[in-house]
């Protein structure tokens, strides 16, 4: 009974990972990449690792600068991750009370635009 709840465990939390195990972008689909997501880029990228088959973002969908970084697979190829100013500020708190206005959305585009 145990094994059964391990094993039934483990197929969950396999299933909860998302796309299909893969260690380079060329064993995944189009418009997809090898995600391998680490807790130290720097250290852990060196080593090879697994990770998972997840799509690329999207023209207008927005992004972080360092997606490809750190592991992720970031704006799809021929598009940049692109800072964009926005239409209202947003206006935010940091910790001892400094105020951050943040005017500025990351988006997937072409250069240029």
């Amino acid at each position: 009974m145990k094994s059964l709840c391990f094993l039934l465990a483990l197929a969950l939390i396999v299933l909860a990972r998302g796309g299909k195990e893969c260690r380079v972008n060329e064993d995944c689909g189009e418009s997809e990449c090898c995600q391998i997501l680490v807790d130290n880029p720097a250290v852990e990228r060196r080593e090879i690792k697994s990770g998972t088959c997840e799509p690329h973002n999207l023209f207008g969908e927005e992004c972080q600068a360092v997606d490809r970084i750190n592991g992720r697979c970031g704006c799809e190829p021929g598009l940049e991750c692109l800072a964009f100013k926005d239409e209202e500020p947003i206006i935010g708190r940091r910790k001892r009370g400094h105020g951050i206005v943040s005017g500025w959305t990351w988006k997937c585009a072409a250069n240029g635009v």
